[in-house]
């Protein structure tokens, strides 16, 4: 029983292992992209742990983003400063009409990363 419960254990650190190297990945390809706002390159963050760390694959329902973007956090040792919602909505909405978040769920309001953003990014870094 013991063995069965260790392998699983192995498997979940790996699962996670790969997933932060991706996440850190992504999050250096969106830092080092000018073309987005500080506001967008939030966004793209979270909606990027979403899409790794969100079993469900529904995406990220805006309520849960209004809380990561409305209000003042702690990232490590840095502030990260709050944005009105009228300014994220306005860049979500902008980012789902560039094809980058497509809406998975109308009620409650919910989006996620495009197939064709995420092979972009990755693709675009092998070429």
């Amino acid at each position: 029983m013991m063995k069965i419960f260790i392998k699983g254990q192995k498997y979940l650190i790996s699962e996670m292992s790969k997933n932060k190297q991706l996440l850190d990945f992504m999050k250096n390809k969106i830092d080092k992209d000018d073309s987005l706002s500080g506001l967008s390159k939030r966004i793209l963050y979270l909606y990027i742990q979403a899409f790794l760390f969100n079993d469900s694959g529904l995406g990220l329902e805006d309520r849960e983003l209004k809380k990561y973007t409305t209000k003042d956090i702690e990232i490590t040792e840095s502030k990260v400063n709050k944005f009105p919602w009228t300014k994220v909505r306005a860049c979500i909405d902008e980012l789902e009409e560039q094809g980058v978040l497509i809406k998975t769920q109308k009620s409650p309001l919910t989006r996620k990363l495009s197939s064709d953003y995420i092979s972009n990014v990755i693709i675009s870094d092998e070429q």
